[in-house]
């Protein structure tokens, strides 16, 4: 699996399992709760002040910021990478980012091919810890820190949260210009 791919598949995941029956909802000016009214489960606020936005709630918090005031519909417009390149706080750090084994594993029999030898004991389920080990094995070797550090990182992906933070927001937007909108 490449880092694309788990873009994608987790926002199909985030739009069919999360967010399947959620509603918008407006309060304080042009902030938007996005909920399911029968459950509580992923619920998240999105409250947008000058050119922050704080997302709150069951998938996580973080802070993005840009140089420009922000709407809705702006924010919706917004490709992921952009979006993402955005955060300046999470739980997890500034980078919003997660290992994924398969990820990794895919990233490096296709990349970093002259690293075989050190590698060979890396598979799909290898943990980060791991990784980190095979880099420095793979520096110690060959010197070459920009390989190293290649293959220190490749299972880094953007964080389900965020991207469940890019895909509520769209989606939200979406009920909002549909005028599925229930009074806060």
């Amino acid at each position: 699996m490449t880092r694309q791919q788990w873009i994608e598949q987790t926002a199909e995941r985030c739009r069919n399992e999360w967010f399947k029956e959620h509603e918008a909802r407006e309060f304080k000016g042009h902030n938007v709760a996005w909920l399911n009214p029968r459950r509580s489960t992923y619920a998240c606020f999105f409250i947008l002040h000058e050119n922050y936005l704080t997302v709150v709630g069951d998938i996580g918090e973080a802070v993005y910021a840009w140089s420009n005031p922000l709407t809705t519909t702006w924010l919706a417009g917004l490709e992921f990478d952009y979006f993402h390149g955005k955060c300046v706080a999470s739980e997890v750090g500034r980078k919003f980012t997660m290992f994924v084994p398969q990820v990794a594993y895919a990233t490096t029999l296709q990349a970093i091919k002259p690293a075989r030898d050190v590698i060979k004991g890396l598979g799909p389920n290898s943990s980060k810890e791991d990784y980190d080990y095979a880099a420095r094995k793979l520096f110690d070797k060959t010197g070459d820190a920009e390989l190293a550090s290649a293959l220190a990182s490749c299972g880094e992906v953007p964080h389900v949260r965020c991207i469940g933070h890019w895909v509520g927001i769209k989606m939200a937007h979406e009920a909002l210009t549909r005028k599925e909108v229930v009074a806060a």
